[in-house]
């Protein structure tokens, strides 16, 4: 009977989406994925259940191409070739299949061809080979795909309004991207006040909008400190992603919608049941789907991350705030995954909720029983392949307790000053 009402629940909340948004629509198979039961069955998930290959690729290293920290990379790949970007003022590094560094793409400066500040967003334009991208003022620039700038436009308004930015490559020459628009300051404690707007924007490479529509709202939430001094608000929005050309709004209703950017239609096609760890329950803290950190709907599972108080998972999860689950599309069953008593979080992350002397926070992985290497968890997907970048120093540490001597072999070329490695997980059809 619970099941039956959230989903009902679930549809109304739907439509309601419907009338804001226009194109919204329910396909006729709606799936739960059921929170509670997944953290019920915790446990291992092998990676050759999807997968048949795993390959190790490091990152040519020099001082025309030092990368930071894994946490902070993003990965695009087009064709043969592998960009990679961080939001903190470095330009896109490009490298080849082989991991050879090719060159840099952008400048930081305040001229038409160059980037404010740092990085925003970057996409790949597969069908001009181009490359596309949106700095924190919200200007779009264009590469050739060997880094020549060719073109930039603003597409967007304030500063405010471009910092959650994830542009998007839609056909031919047009990209597309979730937009705020504020209404007013970030709602008091307490509230829950819709404070923004977000609108689906559809925009040229000239900067000249073909389609723009209301999407839904940004909402303030009370959370608790993790402090003495009370509480604070927490914004619940929803969330623009990608997985190898397929798209996906995650809205803040926690309904999950595929998105088709030349009909510009939505249609729900997940909604996510917390049962005892839904947001107003009998902790006002209770975990959070958008703004997940990892969300890939292949076509044989799901895989996405969802965030939690830290009070939660003392004995499986002592230093993690967020956990990865796995959905399986053909049998339907829904699992956490559990950490690996030897490797520990597949991939280390230092921001929120990390206080000095405390260990780095990070996410449990898919366990590697293709050549007994690290828990893998994806960052990436494209052309059939998951992605996970390392920094080198993990990666050393990690190959010297581990099993796979694919592994051993890369680690014992690199150093502590060499650029990442760059995993590679070929899917199963």
């Amino acid at each position: 009977m619970k099941k039956r009402l959230f989903f009902i629940c679930t549809l109304v909340l739907a439509s309601i989406i419907v009338a804001c948004t226009g194109n919204v629509s329910q396909n006729g198979s709606v799936r739960v994925l059921d929170i509670e039961k997944g953290i019920d069955d915790i446990g291992y998930v092998n990676l050759s259940k999807y997968a048949s290959e795993i390959n190790y690729i490091p990152l040519e290293t020099s001082l025309d191409c030092m990368m930071s920290s894994d946490e902070n990379v993003s990965i695009r790949k087009m064709g043969d070739m592998f960009y990679f970007y961080s939001p903190f003022g470095a330009p896109v590094f490009s490298f080849n299949k082989e991991g050879k560094f090719k060159g840099m793409i952008g400048v930081n400066g305040r001229a038409a061809h160059e980037f404010t500040r740092y990085i925003r967003s970057f996409a790949v334009n597969w069908e001009r080979n181009e490359l596309a991208i949106c700095d924190m003022s919200g200007k779009l620039l264009i590469y050739d795909s060997n880094g020549t700038f060719t073109r930039s436009a603003q597409i967007g308004g304030e500063v405010q309004e471009m910092s959650d930015y994830k542009v998007f490559h839609a056909t031919d020459d047009e990209y597309f991207f979730l937009r705020e628009s504020r209404n007013n300051d970030i709602p008091d404690v307490g509230t829950d006040e819709k404070y923004a707007e977000q609108h689906l924007v559809t925009v040229n490479s000239k900067g000249e909008i073909s389609n723009e529509k209301l999407w839904g709202h940004v909402s303030g939430i009370t959370t608790p400190k993790a402090n003495r001094s009370g509480v604070t608000t927490s914004l619940l929005k929803s969330s623009l992603l990608e997985t190898d050309k397929k798209f996906t709004i995650i809205s803040n209703t926690d309904t999950i919608y595929s998105y088709n950017p030349l009909s510009k239609d939505a249609v729900a096609e997940y909604v996510i049941d917390f049962g005892k760890y839904a947001l107003g329950g009998s902790n006002p803290s209770m975990a959070r789907f958008n703004q997940g950190d990892i969300f890939f709907d292949t076509e044989h599972f799901l895989v996405f991350s969802i965030m939690f108080p830290i009070s939660y998972f003392k004995d499986e999860y002592p230093t993690n705030l967020r956990t990865v689950f796995v959905y399986d599309k053909q049998s339907g069953s829904i699992k956490a995954l559990k950490l690996d008593g030897l490797y520990g979080h597949a991939l280390v992350y230092n921001g929120f909720g990390t206080r000095a002397n405390e260990k780095a926070k990070g996410f449990a992985g898919f366990t590697n029983d293709l050549d007994g290497g690290i828990p893998f968890v994806p960052r990436y997907i494209k052309d059939g392949k998951m992605y996970q970048i390392m920094d080198a120093i993990r990666f050393m540490d990690l190959a010297e307790k581990g099993n796979s001597k694919r592994m051993k072999e890369v680690a014992a070329k690199l150093n502590e000053e060499s650029n990442p490695v760059l995993i590679e997980v070929t899917l199963k059809k």
